[in-house]
């Protein structure tokens, strides 16, 4: 999944660059959705998912704007030792975005906001089993790359980390948006 991912990326700079000047743009809603890989960190415990975000914003120029997403994080799991670990992660970002457009359909952009989430880690060494919920907010920050392709539908790939305080989190994603 991540080498799609990276592949996607280098191929929508490659295309991005070879265009002309940015015609200026309007502001307006967008909605927007991806899929990507989500890795989570913390202690020993290693593990990775499928994750798929959902969600829009509001462009209001071509240089600023503000996203929420819904982030559906999958199940992480890994062992350690004899205990087998699951973690289920979900919640809301929210970032102000800030673009730089590279010609007429290729922007740079990277994003800065906070993450709601809340996650469920099981525990289980041999039949027993022990479950831990938890909610927390922390500081998300983020990067990508942008192209329009046709109209308001543009292709976008990112990397996006949850500053999360007892270890990592962090989203490689590929997707679309469509602006209204």
């Amino acid at each position: 999944m991540r080498k799609v991912v990276v592949l996607s990326v280098l191929s929508i700079a490659g295309i991005g660059l070879s265009f002309g000047t940015h015609a200026e743009e309007q502001p307006g809603f967008y909605v927007a959705a991806s899929v990507g890989e989500a890795t989570n960190e913390s202690g020993e415990f290693k593990g990775s998912d499928t994750a798929f975000k959902v969600g829009g914003g509001y462009t209001f120029n071509r240089y600023f704007g503000i996203e929420v997403a819904y982030v559906d994080a999958g199940t992480q799991d890994d062992t350690i030792g004899p205990i087998a670990l699951e973690n289920d992660s979900s919640g809301v970002i929210a970032n102000a975005v800030l673009r730089l457009p590279l010609g007429e359909t290729f922007a740079l952009f990277g994003k800065l906001g906070y993450a709601f989430y809340d996650s469920e880690t099981t525990s289980r060494l041999g039949n027993l089993s022990e479950r831990e919920r938890d909610s927390d907010e922390d500081f998300a920050y983020g990067a990508g790359v942008e192209l329009a392709v046709w109209g308001g539908l543009r292709l976008r790939a990112e990397y996006e980390a949850v500053d999360v305080s007892a270890g990592d989190f962090q989203i490689v994603s590929a997707g679309v948006t469509y602006k209204f």
